[in-house]
């Protein structure tokens, strides 16, 4: 009987681990039935924090050739200014 009950544990688990995920947009189905983002789901179930970025390829599709190093550039000015400041 003990084995029955932890398999039925183990399968519960394994079905929570699934999350319905739309293959358009992305979002995630929650346990209501609601649509939501994917980075809200993950801050629902997780204790994770974000940090916003844009990889190489949005930047890409997004700005055209020559923004990954427009934007470092301006990070490293900025990071030069914001410590020409302090000191």
């Amino acid at each position: 009987m003990l084995a029955e009950q932890k398999k039925a544990l183990d399968e519960i688990t394994a079905l929570r681990s699934i999350i319905p995920i739309c293959s358009i947009f992305r979002k995630v189905k929650d346990d209501e039935g609601f649509w939501e983002t994917a980075s809200t789901s993950m801050l629902k179930r997780t204790d994770i924090e974000f940090s916003l970025s844009i990889c190489p390829d949005c930047g890409e599709r997004l700005y055209g050739g020559g923004w990954n190093e427009a934007v470092s550039d301006d990070a490293r000015h900025h990071h030069l200014d914001h410590h020409d400041q302090e000191t």
